[in-house]
């Protein structure tokens, strides 16, 4: 099993960044793709049309955020990526850091790729506005 840690320095307070991420219209704009999502502990999400599926398993507003993460090609035998979103505010920016751990070692380029191109650009294209 991989691990991956990623961050993110983004020019905004944490909330709407940690809202977007939970919000299914923001995430759908920020992803480029379908998303269903309830902002709450033990709710199930579908991301990505669809080819990423899990359940937020803890919320700590505007600070910390664990998931369970599943792709949809994941062998059946693999244990649930688990994915940790932390966010710290300082000097007027968020620095988001995403730990995602227990990636089947074959996925770790391609799970990296989705979080850079799904994700990271378009956060930043969305937060960094001038």
């Amino acid at each position: 099993m991989e691990k991956l840690k990623i961050s993110v320095k983004l020019h905004c307070e944490p909330k709407p960044v940690f809202t977007a991420l939970l919000n299914a219209a923001q995430h759908s704009k920020i992803t480029e793709s379908e998303c269903l999502i309830q902002p709450s502990e033990k709710s199930k999400f579908s991301i990505l049309n669809g080819t990423v599926k899990g359940s937020i398993t803890e919320l700590f507003p505007y600070k910390r955020m664990l998931v369970s993460w599943r792709h949809n090609e994941y062998d059946p035998s693999d244990k649930d990526s688990i994915v940790e979103f932390l966010f710290i505010y300082k000097d007027e920016h968020t620095l988001l850091t995403i730990t995602h751990s227990q990636i089947p070692d074959e996925w770790s380029a391609k799970i990296k790729e989705i979080w850079k191109k799904k994700y990271f650009k378009n956060l930043k294209l969305t937060f960094n506005k001038p």
